[in-house]
Parts: structure tokens; C-alpha cells; sequence
């Protein structure tokens, strides 16, 4: 899972998001860029004459574009894509025990490289209440804290074995170092990541997050090699969107009396990621537990402690969110009430 990607939503809250927008549509680029308003952004800088764009506009771009890219997948109805095997659904909202329809499903699809057999790209869509977004973006944001939730397996051994914080740029961005254990004769992986986030409320109803696999030396330097002879850097790409649960594709598939029942203030987080963890060959045996149980088991792990956050049961979390409340996290809940709030057309 990507780490901090939470504090991206901060930048510019304090900063650019206090300075009159500029007029000039290059500084006006720049100046969202820096708010994470990535895709406003890239918009804004697509109107601009080729000739007059420096390099940092260009990244600016590129970045724009793959976001945009991730959105459009992940806003997409997964049974729109043939190549999606659908793996299951687990209860993922608490219930209301007047009305079964209250009931919501976390759906889990994936899809194997028949090529390699080794590598595998997995989405999850799953509705939870808007008061559970506060609590479960801390979870994902806390990096130093995984170690206290995350889980472990002993047959087959497997689980994370390390974490490291490689940089942290003022509030909002963050680069980690993971270290997975897997069971012999495999040798651990490694990965790092860099989350990007674009908050997009205001013009399509969607905060997303696009998480990339930094290489050794990326970031001047800053990416070191494996730690051990025989650690191996994986490779994971994907990220998450959040959006209003009653105008996403899912939604809308429901009969009519279900729509109607939908409570209004459910958020629908979809995750989608590539992860290709470098094997020549993987057991079956191995490829079928990650599938059928780890994904599964791990989302509904995070789900779980972000409820125990929201009700004060996890102390070390729940502390981390009052002592950043007012820089952080109550700028978060605003966003989620705007979220919960927006008006999108049918049309769009």
C-alpha cells in the first residue's frame, strides 16, 4: 500500500492555496501543481503554446496525463473489462439492523499475466461512510505505524519485514522504503514509493492518489540498492480514487430500489495496482494464497483499524490524528464534506 500519500492533500493549504490564483496561465499551472490539483493543472497548462512550456511544465504534464489515466480506470465499471476475473465480495459497511439494503460489498477483481504467470494486477472497489475516510487515510498515512497493524503469516512466511521513511518534503510528500518477507527459498522483495495526489473535488468529484516504483538512484540518489545481496526490488503501480458512491459506475448499476436506499454520504474508494515482484518462476500454491487471501485479508485488516481509529480503540493512531487535526486532518474532513457535497451532472 502506498505510504503518506495523505499529507499531498495538505500542500498549499498553508502555501499556494493562500495566494491569489495567478493570471498568467504558466505561474497558474504551477501554482495548482503545488496545491495537488494536479489534473486542474495539467488543463491549464494544455492551453499553452508548446514553445513557451519549460521541462518542469512538461512533468507537470506527464503527471496530469497519468493521473487522468488512473481515473478513467478506475472509474470505469470493472465488468466493462472483459480481462477482470472477479475474485469475490466481502461486507465491508456496518449494516443498520432496520434495513438489510444498508449493506454494502467490497468487490475484489484481478487479472494473472498468462505470459509470465508471476505478474498481477488487482482492483478493489469498496463504499464505506464518510466518517470512516478521516480514520482510514490516517491508517495509510502513518507510516511508522504499519508495523502495528499490518499482517503476518507463518505458513506460508510472509509479511513486512521493514520500513523505512527515505524523505520527507515539508507536510507533503513522503518517500518509503518497504521490505516484504517471503517463504523459502524465495528472497525478500523490496519496494519503494512515491505517492502523487490530485484533488479534483471541484471539477469532477474525485481526490486520487497514483503511486509509482522509484528505481535505485532515483530522486538524486536518494533510492538506495537493495539492502542485501539477495533482496530483489519489486515493481508496484497503480493508486487509489475516492468519489461519491452514488455517482460512480457501481452505483449505477443497482436496480432503482437499491439506488434509492444508498445513503448519501457513502464513499466509494477504489484501488488498483500492477505488481510484479520479479520471479522467473512462482508456485501456484504461492499465487493462489496472495489472490485468494492475502488481498482479501489485508484491505479488510485495514478496514477494520481504521474503525477501531474512529472509535478511539487504536491509541497510538487516534493520537496521531488529534496531534495533526489542525494542520491536517480537519483540512482532510472538509475535503470529504465538499466531496459528499458536490453536484455532478448526469451528463458528466
Amino acid at each position: 500500500l502506498p505510504a503518506n500519500f495523505l499529507r499531498h492533500f495538505y500542500r498549499g493549504t498553508m502555501s499556494a492555496a493562500n495566494k491569489e490564483v495567478p493570471a498568467d496561465p504558466l505561474d497558474r499551472g504551477e501554482h495548482y501543481y503545488l496545491d495537488d490539483c494536479i489534473q486542474l493543472a495539467g488543463r491549464v497548462l494544455q492551453s499553452v503554446e508548446e514553445t513557451s512550456l519549460l521541462p518542469k511544465h512538461h512533468k507537470i504534464l506527464e503527471r496530469a496525463r497519468v493521473v487522468d489515466k488512473l481515473v478513467q480506470e478506475l472509474k470505469a465499471h470493472p465488468e466493462e473489462d472483459e480481462t477482470w476475473e472477479k475474485l469475490g465480495e466481502t461486507e465491508t459497511a456496518e449494516a443498520s439492523k432496520e434495513d438489510s439494503t444498508q449493506k454494502h460489498k467490497t468487490s475484489i477483481h484481478f487479472k494473472m499475466d498468462e505470459e509470465t504467470g508471476s505478474k498481477l494486477t488487482f482492483r478493489i472497489d469498496s463504499p464505506v461512510e464518510s466518517s470512516l475516510v478521516v480514520p482510514l487515510m490516517c491508517v495509510l498515512n502513518e507510516t511508522e505505524l504499519y508495523p502495528t497493524w499490518m499482517p503476518n503469516w507463518s505458513t506460508p512466511t510472509m509479511g513486512l519485514k521493514s520500513i523505512e521513511k527515505l524523505q520527507q518534503v515539508g507536510r507533503c510528500s513522503q518517500i518509503v522504503l518497504l521490505e516484504a518477507e517471503l517463504p523459502w527459498p524465495l528472497s525478500p522483495r523490496e519496494v519503494a514509493l512515491r505517492a502523487i495526489s490530485s484533488n479534483d473535488i471541484d471539477e469532477n468529484g474525485i481526490i486520487a492518489i497514483k503511486v509509482d516504483t522509484l528505481e535505485t538512484g532515483d530522486e538524486d540518489g536518494l533510492i538506495p540498492p537493495p539492502k542485501g545481496y539477495s533482496n530483489v526490488r519489486a515493481l508496484l503501480d497503480g493508486g487509489f480514487i475516492f468519489q461519491k458512491f452514488k455517482q460512480s459506475s457501481i452505483a449505477k448499476k443497482l436496480s432503482d430500489e437499491e439506488y434509492k436506499a444508498l445513503d448519501d454520504d457513502l464513499i466509494l474508494v477504489s484501488m488498483e495496482m500492477f505488481v510484479d515482484p520479479k520471479f522467473s518462476m512462482i508456485p501456484v500454491a504461492l499465487i493462489n494464497f496472495v489472490i485468494r487471501i492475502a488481498i482479501g485479508k489485508l484491505w479488510g485488516m485495514l478496514l477494520r483499524v481504521a474503525r477501531d481509529v474512529r472509535e478511539g480503540k487504536r491509541v497510538k493512531l487516534a493520537a496521531a490524528i488529534e496531534n495533526k487535526r489542525e494542520t491536517l486532518y480537519d483540512w482532510v474532513e472538509g475535503r470529504v464534506r465538499c466531496l459528499i457535497n458536490q453536484k455532478i451532472s448526469e451528463g458528466q
